[in-house]
């Protein structure tokens, strides 16, 4: 019997910090034995606070991540790459991607201006916008 390869796919936002890595975490947390998912960001900065948070609610520890720049994967052929941000998808659009290339639109909860109890909402909320995508783009 021929084993398969799990399918490499990247997703990538403009820092790296919080949509890029949740959605990194979801599908090896969900979809780990058909997929290896990377993420990395066009500008990268530093692992949010807000994204180790809100995946440790749902019992997915990602408190070892950090953010990374997508030069750090030239040389992986990728089956699909995943943009999350504008930013990222005008990137691709201009790239040598030998993968199929897929955009959502996802805006960053942590950049907004609400108070405590709205933005804990508004990232939770995000995170579980970021997993039906998942399931959407992986899970078939």
């Amino acid at each position: 019997m021929v084993k398969e390869e799990k399918k490499l796919i990247l997703f990538v936002c403009s820092a790296n910090s919080f949509r890029s890595q949740i959605a990194q975490a979801w599908a090896n947390y969900l979809h780990g034995k058909d997929v290896l998912a990377f993420s990395a960001g066009v500008r990268p900065s530093k692992l949010s606070i807000a994204a180790v948070e809100t995946m440790a609610k749902v019992s997915v520890d990602i408190s070892d991540s950090y953010a990374k720049e997508i030069d750090e994967f030239c040389g992986l052929d990728f089956d699909l790459t995943v943009t999350l941000s504008e930013d990222a998808k005008s990137y691709f659009a201009h790239a040598n991607v030998n993968s199929k290339f897929v955009h959502y639109e996802i805006s960053d909860p942590t950049a907004a201006i609400l108070n405590v109890k709205d933005k804990e909402k508004a990232i939770d909320n995000c995170r579980d916008e970021i997993k039906v995508i998942i399931d959407a783009v992986v899970g078939n």
